[in-house]
């Protein structure tokens, strides 16, 4: 008897405690007012992920809207229509359009060039890219996107979705803070921060503590300035440190996945490499580029090569001017730059839409082919 009556003395003073610091703790912290800040949020499965249904929504000073699955993209219908031809666009803030109007994207560009060279389809390229995504979060898209039964996949690389993961995630050793204000957390810290201001308060002290910064903006921009001194150039050259080799590993092991997930519902996967500046003024500093086209030759994945076409381009003015023709600032397209890409990859996948309105050419044999002529680009 004596023992039951600790045990709930126990209990009770545990209780009266918590409450006390909840009670407190809810002075400052708003729980049940969480909201993410801007066009991102919470996803279980990738991390972070655009808000859905967004209208009027803004990253770096451009207009963001986004739809019931979303994507920054018009509303798309499921299933496809019987006439439907659908290009699923898997990538990061490249792909997505930082700095650019949602129709200035390659996706959208490639939309229309594919329409008008097939008018008896029902083009849609869906643009699934998501500011920031890692190989691992781009998998997770895709493997949603089947829902609209896309006849060919193209996937976006740029050069921090190397590194970037090891800075930012924790699940692989980061610091789990970035600049979409969305954690790397399990769900049940998820589901306690969205309960209990005692647990967002803890939370703050150890963050401010670990970080050596006095209020959560300051956690946060040390977290951003580490990923971006590193993210970029480590990713350029033949990597020494066991990390960087482990990066690469990791990242063509989502690749792989990614591209086995195609073929095994025979749709085209085209890889898209962009460039970052200094690779376009150092012809020496294209490592990463190399090791994709090497990926792509073992999976006869059709692979396009940015930063090629463009240096051909250069013949007929400088680097730097064509470069500012091309790019807003490191890696992000200009309107005139996303539509040179989706030129670029218009011969490869504009035959599997053709083989959708011509009998006598089965999508199958088609896929064939521009897997093997792809792998030139």
């Amino acid at each position: 008897m004596r023992l039951v009556q600790n045990l709930l003395l126990a209990l009770g003073s545990l209780v009266l405690f918590f409450g006390a610091a909840e009670t407190l703790a809810r002075l400052r912290y708003h729980p049940e007012r969480i909201q993410y800040a801007g066009i991102f949020e919470y996803d279980r499965d990738k991390v972070f992920a655009l808000k859905r249904n967004v209208r009027g929504g803004d990253f770096v000073g451009r207009p963001v809207d986004t739809n019931a699955l979303g994507y920054r993209d018009h509303e798309i219908p499921v299933p496809k229509p019987a006439n439907g031809f659908r290009v699923v666009a898997v990538g990061d803030s490249v792909t997505f359009g930082h700095g650019v109007l949602g129709d200035e994207t390659w996706p959208e560009e490639l939309q229309r060039l594919l329409a008008a060279h097939n008018p008896a389809l029902d083009v849609e390229v869906a643009n699934t890219a998501v500011p920031g995504n890692a190989p691992f979060q781009e998998y997770v898209d895709l493997d949603r996107a089947l829902v609209l039964q896309p006849d060919a996949v193209v996937i976006q690389f740029v050069l921090n979705d190397v590194v970037g993961p090891w800075n930012l995630f924790r699940r692989y050793g980061g610091k789990g803070i970035d600049y979409h204000g969305v954690e790397d957390v399990p769900y049940w810290d998820w589901v306690l921060s969205q309960r209990s201001a005692f647990y967002l308060l803890m939370k703050d002290v150890v963050a401010r503590i670990r970080f050596g910064a006095l209020t959560a903006e300051g956690v946060r921009e040390r977290a951003v300035r580490t990923e971006a001194e590193y993210a970029w150039q480590a990713a350029a050259d033949d990597p020494r440190d066991p990390m960087m080799r482990e990066a690469w590993r990791e990242c063509l092991r989502w690749l792989q996945r990614e591209a086995d997930l195609c073929k095994a519902h025979q749709i085209l996967v085209v890889l898209l490499a962009t460039p970052a500046d200094f690779q376009f003024q150092d012809d020496a500093r294209t490592y990463a580029q190399k090791r994709l086209a090497r990926f792509a030759s073992r999976n006869a994945i059709p692979y396009v090569d940015v930063l090629k076409p463009m240096r051909e381009r250069a013949g007929e003015e400088s680097r730097d001017a064509l470069w500012q023709r091309y790019f807003l600032d490191y890696d992000h397209l200009t309107p005139a730059g996303h539509a040179f890409v989706a030129n670029l990859l218009v011969p490869l996948v504009a035959p599997i839409a053709a083989a959708r309105t011509t009998p006598t050419h089965s999508t199958h044999a088609v896929l064939g082919t521009a897997y093997n002529s792809g792998l030139a680009r």
